[in-house]
């Protein structure tokens, strides 16, 4: 059979059982559930995502010899097969899009630090402004943790500055939607009152 490493139930289709985690990242829980994976040899190969700069799942498993796939990349020395974007030229694709729109104060919600999504779509941001020649204001940069909630939160700190932004950015899509909620609660129209934008492309969005 072929796994893919995770708790909860499994899930079996043609000869192939899926297992999906639900084990947060960077616990002392999680190291645990993958070393009694590797060493009941409970998975045959793992798919990792949410992939952390530094991240220790890489290291072990290559250490153990276990097979994996990743989406997304490290910044360690290790080589190994991913799949990724590249989404800091589309954010800084997008913050040009909307400063070609005549929106100038962006501000952006976004991702957990230490995750190489934080790392490339905060970047493209920066990227974006250095761009444009415009100054980096990092009382519109808000922490988030890609949910509709801390988009939610996020966009209603922003919009409570002395000085809101004319547009914000969603690190994705999610975070973007919880945005719109905020927005509106506060009695503004997305697209006349304040630009909102989001990335990955989801069905919702």
């Amino acid at each position: 059979s072929e796994f893919i490493a995770g708790l909860g139930e499994g899930v079996t289709a043609h000869g192939f059982e899926l297992l999906v985690s639900t084990a947060q990242p960077d616990t002392e829980a999680e190291r645990q559930l993958y070393t009694r994976w590797v060493r009941s040899r409970l998975v045959d190969g793992v798919v990792l995502n949410r992939m952390r700069l530094r991240d220790w799942r890489v290291t072990y498993l290559s250490h153990e010899r276990v097979p994996f796939v990743a989406h997304g990349r490290t910044r360690l020395n290790v080589d190994f097969p991913f799949i990724d974007m590249d989404s800091r030229a589309g954010i800084a694709l997008l913050v040009e899009h909307l400063i070609g729109r005549g929106y100038r104060r962006i501000g952006y919600i976004g991702a957990p630090p230490g995750t190489t999504l934080h790392a490339d779509r905060s970047a493209g941001y920066r990227d974006g402004l250095r761009a444009a020649g415009l100054p980096l204001d990092k009382s519109l940069l808000v922490r988030g943790d890609l949910t509709h909630r801390s988009g939610y939160e996020g966009a209603l700190h922003l919009l409570e500055l002395p000085e809101r932004p004319t547009a914000i950015i969603g690190a994705n899509d999610l975070t973007a939607i919880g945005a719109m909620r905020a927005i509106h609660e506060r009695g503004l129209a997305v697209g006349r009152d304040i630009a909102v934008a989001g990335y990955d492309g989801t069905e919702d969005a």
